[in-house]
């Protein structure tokens, strides 16, 4: 097997053309932490110990992807206080206290999540966890650190976890300082812990609509932020949404974004695979999306279409290659009643 050495992993995934397509996170609620850098590779060490107490229970459970779902978590990540210029260096703060950011889907057929803010010293952020999670009957005890109740506008998560795998930071951080350059308020940037998918970088989490992009250059990035242009430049730059299950479902509703336009991710909505090949690892799916209000159906198979064989991550613990599924998908039917 061909060994990959001195390069970026994410570097080399685009020039064999590796598709991101079905590799977001699927998210109910995403918990971020201000976090002062730098960061280790295993971001949670970086955490007050309460709450990485909190963050072992998690991965003591039997099944630890079911009870993310039970208590509606996809991931806890760290960012960066606001004013961390890229550098890696720790940012001089004048006071002890955190943001804690959540962000959380309200019902399953939600385009947005809801943006909640809390601001609180140190030592509480291990409580807010617990309550979060295992206490939510005390959570309003912590309603007196709630900040920006009702500030709208967008945030962009780039990951620029350059302890976790350099790809993040040679291409994240740049992203991060342009994002910074361009972006007007009420929008924001931070620069996060990873989230997955380093092959990907540079990549960013955009809220409130919960979407993961990928390769994220210039070009890209004036229309993400504009939200304008042939959304379908942007086929290979969606990692998929937040909504939807990560897979097959994921590039379905991808299909759906390409051929309706930008105004697609405005529209409450949910997927399921309602047909498959009865094999382990099936080669296509039917993939049913549903819009409501006023209710629209869409029918998208998906088949697979080959494979690609590349580094997952540029670090000297992953110097093999891995071989990634790549899809294509057809829209079947459409606005069936």
């Amino acid at each position: 097997m061909k060994l990959f050495q001195n390069k970026i992993c994410s570097a080399i995934a685009q020039e064999k053309g590796l598709d991101p397509g079905g590799n977001a996170a699927e998210l109910r609620r995403m918990i971020v932490i201000e976090t002062p850098l730098p960061w280790q590779s295993n971001g949670i060490k970086n955490l007050p110990e309460g709450f990485q107490q909190l963050y072992k229970k998690f991965r003591a459970a039997p099944n630890i992807g079911q009870l993310f779902k039970e208590l509606h978590i996809t991931s806890f990540l760290l960012a960066a206080p606001a004013g961390a210029d890229g550098t890696g260096k720790a940012v001089k703060r004048e006071t002890t206290d955190r943001r804690v950011m959540i962000w959380s889907r309200n019902g399953d057929a939600s385009p947005v999540a809801t943006r909640t803010v809390y601001q609180l010293p140190e030592t509480k952020i291990a409580d807010l966890g617990w309550a979060l999670t295992y206490k939510p009957e005390t959570l309003s005890e912590f309603d007196r650190f709630l900040i920006e109740p009702h500030q709208n506008g967008r945030d962009f998560l780039v990951c620029t976890h350059g302890t976790r795998d350099v790809a993040c930071a040679k291409f994240g951080v740049p992203l991060y300082k342009r994002l910074k350059e361009k972006l007007d308020e009420p929008d924001r940037v931070w620069r996060v812990s990873h989230f997955g998918g380093h092959v990907y970088a540079p990549t960013m989490i955009e809220f409130p609509v919960g979407i993961y992009w990928a390769y994220v250059g210039n070009e890209q990035l004036a229309q993400i932020v504009s939200r304008q242009g042939d959304v379908k430049t942007l086929k290979n730059h969606y990692r998929g949404w937040t909504g939807t299950p990560r897979g097959v479902v994921q590039l379905a509703e991808r299909e759906l974004l390409l051929q309706i336009g930008w105004s697609w991710l405005d529209r409450p909505r949910t997927g399921r695979i309602i047909e498959q090949e009865d094999v382990d690892t099936p080669s296509w799916a039917v993939v049913e999306l549903t819009v409501e209000d006023p209710e629209e159906i869409f029918t998208v198979r998906v088949e697979r279409d080959g494979s690609v064989q590349t580094p997952a991550s540029s670090t000297k613990l992953f110097k093999f290659a891995y071989t990634y599924p790549q899809y294509r998908s057809a829209v079947l039917a459409d606005g069936l009643r």
